[in-house]
C-alpha cells in the first residue's frame, strides 16, 4: 500500500494515495460551494445597504459633491463665479382631513420633497442681495427651469435637481451683481448705505438633530374631523362651514460652504374649524378656531373640543342679528384673550415699522420707485429710535427660546437653529422698560443691526419649508398689574372720565394668515400702509351697569405700536397665542401655496386684557353687503 502525508490546518493525515484523488474532487466542489454562498451574500448584503442607504445621507452627499462641483467650475463667460452656496432640502409628510357637516369631503396623504438654493457673487461685503431691479421685481429670471425633489432615495436624482437649480441661481446672482454696481455708480448713494455690508459672517455649525418618530392613527384623525363638523349641522344660519386637519412633519437638511451643516425636525399639527353667515342687513360675517400642536399626541379629546366648536357656531349665529355701530368713538378700549395676541403680532411683527429689522435695498432705477414703491422692501423707520422711548415703560418685549411649552400650552414658535444656521439666545431683549433696545434680525445687516440674532424663521410654503424673517417667541410683561376685574373697573372709569355712556371690548381680531374663507372682508387692503385687521367680535359695555352687547360693522381706525405708549392698565395673568405670521421675505412677495397650511409658526405669551387710554372705533363703510339668497338653505327650510 501507498501511502501519503497531508496537513490539513494543525493535523497531520496519513491516507492511501488511491483515495487521494476522490477525496480531493469532494473537497473542491465543497469548497467552490462555501465561496459561491459567501460570495452571494455579499453581493446581497452590499446592495441591501445600497437599498437602505437613508435620505439623510444621500442627500447630504449629494449636497456636499455638487457644491464641490459648482465652487470650483461654476463660471459664465467674464462674469464672477460664486463665493457662497448654500441647499436646504425638505424631506416631508402632508396628512390632510377636510370635513362639512359631518362628511368627508377630501384626503391627501402625500410625501413632499423640495430645496431651496441661493447663490451669492461677490463677497460678504457687496454681493447680489439687497438689490432691486425691473427683472427681480417681476420675477422675470428662470425659475421655473428648476427640476422637483425626487421622491425616491435616488443619488443621481438628487444631484440633477440641485444642479439645475444652482445653474439658474447662479446666472440670475451674475448678473444682478452687475446691474448693482452699474447703479451704484450712477446713483449718489448716502456713504453710510454706501458702506453697510450685504450679509453678515456667522459661526459655524455642525448639528444633526434626530428625526420624530411621529405616528397617529389616521382613521381616529378623520373621525375627529368628521364629529367636529358635525357640530355645525345644528346650526341653519350659517351659510358655510368645515373642519380642516392639517399634520405636516418634516426634516430640513441644510448645508453650505461656510462649514454649515444642519438637520433638524418640524412639525405642526393645526385642527382648523371655521364657518361664514351674512347678518340680516347684508353684511358678510366669518368666524374661526385655529388650535395648534407640534404633535397629534397633543391634540385632545372630542369631548374637549366640540363644545369650543359649538359655542363659536352659537356667537356666529347671534352676531347675525346684532346691531351694527352708527356713531364714532375716541376713547379706552379693552383687549381681552386672543385679541391680545393678535394686535401684539400685527402692531410688533406684521407692521413694516416693528421689530423685524429691515433695510432700504439699492433700485435699478429711480422709476421704480415712483411707480411701485408701495411693493417694494423699506427701511424700517423704528430702527432710528434705538435707545429711545417706544412705548409705555410700563411694558418691555424679549425673544425667548428657553423653553417648547408655558403653563402646558405648546410653543409652536420654538426652533433648536433657523433657517440660516444660526442658535438664537435663550433671551434676547428687545424693548426694555418702554425702550427699545434691538430688532429681529438675520444675516442681512442693518444700519443699527449688524448681525443676526437667530430669526430667520422656518415657515411652511407650498408644502416645504424656506426661511422668513419672524419673531418666534415673544414675550410682553409688565412691571405693573392688576387683576382682571380691577381692569374692567378701570376701563369703566376712564370711559365715564370721558363722558361715554359705554366703553368697548374687543375679544377676537381677524388674522390675516388664518387661511379660511370670508377672511378678506376683515383684512385691510391697501398695499403699502399699514392697518390692523376688523374686529371678529366686538362688545359695547355700559357704563352705568356693567352690561356687555354685542355689536358689529366696527373697526380699529388708529391701532398701531405707538398705541402702546398710552395704556390704563394690564392684567396680572399671561396667555399663549399660537398664530401663523407672514413673516418678511422681502416686503414686494406674497405667500403663494397648493396647501391652505402656509406661514411660519409664532408664539406669543401675553396678558390676558390690554386697556389702551385711547382708540378710534368707528363704522367700517367699506363693508360690502350681500344680497340675499334666492331660495333658502335646506337645512333652514326643511324641504
Amino acid at each position: 500500500m501507498n501511502f501519503e502525508f497531508v496537513i490539513e490546518g494543525s493535523k497531520l493525515i496519513i491516507q492511501d494515495s488511491k483515495f487521494k484523488i476522490q477525496n480531493l474532487k469532494k473537497l473542491v466542489m465543497k469548497n467552490i460551494r462555501k465561496y459561491i454562498v459567501t460570495l452571494v451574500l455579499f453581493v446581497t448584503g452590499f446592495l441591501t445597504f445600497a437599498q437602505a442607504e437613508s435620505f439623510e445621507s444621500i442627500a447630504f452627499r449629494a449636497m456636499q459633491d455638487e457644491m464641490n462641483r459648482n465652487m470650483s467650475d461654476l463660471k459664465l463667460d467674464r462674469l464672477k463665479s460664486p463665493y457662497y452656496l448654500s441647499y436646504l432640502i425638505t424631506d416631508a409628510h402632508l396628512f390632510s382631513v377636510e370635513a362639512q357637516l359631518g362628511a368627508l369631503v377630501r384626503t391627501l396623504d402625500r410625501p413632499l420633497r423640495n430645496q431651496e438654493t441661493s447663490v451669492l457673487v461677490g463677497s460678504h461685503q457687496r454681493n447680489n442681495l439687497n438689490f432691486i431691479n425691473e427683472n427681480k421685481l417681476f420675477g422675470w429670471y428662470g425659475g421655473s427651469f428648476s427640476i422637483p425633489m425626487t421622491l425616491e432615495n435616488n443619488y443621481d436624482a438628487v444631484r440633477r435637481s440641485l444642479w439645475v437649480e444652482t445653474d439658474v441661481q447662479y446666472k440670475e446672482a451674475a448678473e444682478l451683481i452687475e446691474a448693482k454696481f452699474a447703479a451704484m455708480n450712477q446713483q449718489n448713494i448716502p456713504e453710510d448705505e454706501r458702506n453697510l455690508a450685504d450679509f453678515s459672517s456667522i459661526p459655524s455649525l455642525n448639528k444633526i438633530v434626530p428625526s420624530q418618530q411621529i405616528t397617529f392613527d389616521k382613521a381616529k384623525i378623520e373621525k375627529l374631523t368628521k364629529d367636529l363638523s358635525a357640530v355645525f349641522s345644528n346650526f341653519p344660519h350659517l351659510t358655510k362651514s368645515g373642519v380642516n386637519t392639517y399634520i405636516f412633519t418634516a426634516d430640513a437638511l441644510y448645508l453650505n460652504n461656510e462649514a454649515i451643516k444642519y438637520k433638524v425636525p418640524f412639525s405642526l399639527v393645526c385642527i382648523r374649524v371655521y364657518a361664514e353667515a351674512v347678518a340680516i342687513d347684508g353684511e358678510p360675517l366669518m368666524d374661526y378656531i385655529n388650535f395648534y400642536f407640534t404633535t397629534p399626541d397633543q391634540i385632545p379629546t372630542l369631548e374637549i373640543l366640540k363644545p369650543q366648536v359649538n359655542q363659536m357656531a352659537t356667537l356666529l349665529t347671534q352676531l347675525r342679528t346684532a346691531p351694527a355701530i352708527q356713531e364714532s368713538y375716541s376713547g379706552p378700549v379693552m383687549f381681552e384673550g386672543e385679541a391680545v395676541g393678535e394686535i401684539v403680532s400685527q402692531c410688533f411683527v406684521d407692521n413694516p415699522n416693528g421689530l423685524l429689522a429691515a433695510r432700504k435695498p439699492i433700485v435699478s432705477n429711480p422709476v421704480l420707485l415712483q411707480r411701485y414703491g408701495q411693493f417694494l422692501p423699506k427701511e424700517n423707520k423704528l430702527e432710528q429710535l434705538t435707545d429711545k422711548k417706544v412705548i409705555t415703560r410700563e411694558l418691555s418685549v424679549a425673544a425667548v427660546h428657553g423653553q417648547k411649552t408655558y403653563n402646558g400650552m405648546p410653543l409652536i414658535g420654538y426652533y433648536e437653529v433657523d433657517a440660516q444656521g444660526v442658535v438664537p439666545a435663550s433671551k434676547t431683549v428687545l424693548i426694555e422698560d418702554g425702550v427699545l433696545r434691538a430688532l429681529l434680525t438675520d444675516r442681512t445687516p442693518t444700519m443699527k443691526n449688524g448681525s443676526s440674532n437667530g430669526h430667520r424663521c422656518f415657515a411652511i410654503s407650498d408644502g416645504s419649508l424656506t426661511g422668513t424673517l419672524g419673531s418666534g417667541i415673544l414675550e410682553l410683561t409688565a412691571t405693573e398689574t392688576m387683576s382682571y376685574e380691577a381692569l374692567k373697573e378701570a376701563l369703566i372709569a376712564a370711559a365715564k372720565e370721558e363722558d361715554y355712556e359705554y366703553a368697548y371690548i374687543v375679544r377676537k381680531m381677524a388674522n390675516p394668515m388664518a387661511g379660511v374663507p370670508g377672511l378678506s372682508a376683515f383684512v385691510p387692503s391697501n398695499a403699502g400702509t399699514f392697518g390692523v385687521s376688523r374686529p371678529v367680535y366686538i362688545y359695547r359695555i355700559s357704563v352705568a351697569d356693567g352690561t356687555e352687547e354685542l355689536v358689529r360693522s366696527a373697526k380699529i381706525a388708529d391701532l398701531s405700536l405707538k398705541s402702546f405708549k398710552r395704556i390704563v392698565g394690564v392684567a396680572d395673568t399671561q396667555e399663549v397665542y399660537n398664530t401663523l405670521q407672514r413673516g418678511k421675505q422681502g416686503g414686494y412677495s406674497t405667500w403663494r401655496s397648493r396647501f391652505a397650511l402656509v406661514g411660519s409658526p409664532a408664539s406669543f405669551i401675553v396678558p390676558k386684557a390690554i386697556v389702551f387710554q385711547e382708540l378710534e372705533v368707528e363704522k367700517d363703510k367699506d363693508i360690502v353687503l350681500k344680497r340675499e339668497t334666492v331660495v333658502p338653505s335646506p337645512l333652514l327650510s326643511g324641504k
